[in-house]
């Protein structure tokens, strides 16, 4: 049986479970696992649609992700899809979302880099 893949040579079976692993390896991180199971779910279909994203995509439409109990979870998140070659960097932009106030944020793009 052959694994799911979303890139040449990347797997994205159990892609979610792993992320939740890394994510959560910082003891008593506080880390809501249903706002996890939803932000994973998102990013995994965003890595899937070959399409250049940022981490405001995952709040939007049709997505809907929450905010996270603290906002560094967003890095975590993606961090550890990067770590698992979900994701890889492609670029910069500035977010959209009015907490950040036009902060610079990355672009991503599902795969390992080429």
């Amino acid at each position: 049986m052959s694994a799911k893949r979303n890139a040449p040579g990347v797997a994205t079976e159990g892609v979610p479970e792993v992320i939740a692993a890394t994510v959560t390896t910082v003891p008593d991180c506080g880390i809501d696992p249903w706002w996890l199971d939803g932000a994973q779910r998102a990013l995994s279909l965003l890595a899937e649609s070959g399409r250049i994203f940022a981490a405001d995509d995952l709040r939007d439409d049709p997505y809907s992700v929450p905010e996270p109990g603290h906002p560094n979870q967003w890095g975590s998140l993606f961090r550890a899809a990067h770590r698992v070659e979900l994701i890889r960097p492609v670029g910069f932009t500035t977010s959209r979302t009015a907490s950040r106030h036009g902060g610079v944020t990355r672009l991503w793009r599902g795969g390992a880099a080429r």
